[in-house]
Order: structure tokens, then C-alpha cells, then sequence
């Protein structure tokens, strides 16, 4: 019997040094998700995103954000065409915050009538870095992706290139920050 309390014991022991690692790994973990997703203040760690390639560079946090870079076949023609990914370091849900330019091989008029066959939405006219760009906030007739079927996109041309912009609904804010500070050189 007496070996029988002490194996409880023991075990009961083992389970309460188990609870209290699993608290101390918890505060860790959310302690540092909530210092990553902090982007106020002077913490901030602005980085400059340049493409000498297509003469264009934008800023983001870089202790919040990573920008990678690869190749894809989209756009108006479906042709491969280069691409920059801004996207959040640490994903807190299913849809992280992320912000694509993609530089089409398609003319700006070919890209302006995919806009119009992909989004459903108003148009609006805006001015990057000196360039007029249209803007076009709508919700995706095709291909529904996981993060939802609003998007907001932003078409230009520079320097013969023609560039979109785009992000989902739940990155808006990271949209506006990346055509604030983009600039075409």
C-alpha cells in the first residue's frame, strides 16, 4: 500500500511540474506574438525593398514583414512574370497579411480588361509616384481563395512595364502602407 501513495504521489508530482511548463511555454509564446505584431513607436526597423530590375523600391517593418521574391504565371496573358511578396513573419490566423507586386508581361490595357473580367467592383483613379494608376476594390468572380473574395488591386505602367498591386481585405492597411512609400525611379 505504501508503494501505492508514493506512485501517486510521484505521478501527481510529474503532472504539476507538466501544467507548469505548459503555462510558462504559453506566456512565452504569446508574449512574443504580441512584440512581433507591435509595429508602433520607435521599434519600428524600416527597410527598403528595391528593384533595380523594374525601377521601382517600397519600405515595410522588416521585424513584422519579409518580402520573397519568384516568378508566376498570371496576369492578362498567363504568361511567367515576376513577382514581390510582402508578407507578415508570423501568421496569426489563416490568412496572413500579405501584399503582392506583380509585374506583368501583358499591356496595361490587357491587364485593365482582366481587372474588369476578375472584379466585380468600382474603379477609381489614383496617382503612384507620379503615374496614374487605376484602383479597383470588388470581390473576385473566380477562383475564390481561401482568405475571401475581397481584394483590392492597383494597375499601372513604368517604363513599359505594367504593374499590379494587390491584396486581400483583411491586408488593406499593408496595401496603403506599400503604395504610400512605393516609388518608381
Amino acid at each position: 500500500m505504501p508503494e501505492n501513495k508514493q506512485a501517486k504521489i510521484a505521478l501527481l508530482m510529474v503532472l504539476g511540474i507538466f501544467v507548469v511548463a505548459v503555462a510558462i511555454c504559453a506566456t512565452i509564446y504569446y508574449w512574443q506574438d504580441s512584440e512581433s505584431a507591435s509595429t508602433l513607436g520607435d521599434e519600428t526597423q524600416l527597410t527598403t525593398h528595391d528593384s533595380s530590375q523594374y525601377s521601382y523600391k517600397f519600405q515595410y517593418d522588416s521585424r513584422v514583414y519579409k518580402v520573397s521574391e519568384s516568378k508566376s504565371k498570371g496576369g492578362a496573358i498567363g504568361a511567367e512574370s515576376d513577382l514581390a511578396t510582402l508578407e507578415a513573419k508570423r501568421n496569426n490566423g489563416t490568412c496572413p497579411k500579405t501584399v503582392t507586386v506583380f509585374i506583368s508581361t501583358a499591356t496595361l490595357e490587357d491587364e485593365l480588361k482582366d481587372l474588369d473580367l476578375r472584379i466585380e467592383g468600382e474603379n477609381s483613379e489614383m496617382a503612384i509616384s507620379g503615374a496614374a494608376a487605376t484602383k479597383r476594390v470588388g470581390t473576385l468572380t473566380e477562383n475564390q481563395p481561401a482568405c475571401g473574395s475581397e481584394v483590392t488591386e492597383v494597375v499601372f505602367s513604368h517604363q513599359d512595364k505594367t504593374f499590379v498591386v494587390k491584396a486581400d481585405k483583411d491586408s488593406t492597411d499593408l496595401l496603403d502602407e506599400v503604395l504610400a512609400s512605393l516609388k518608381l525611379y
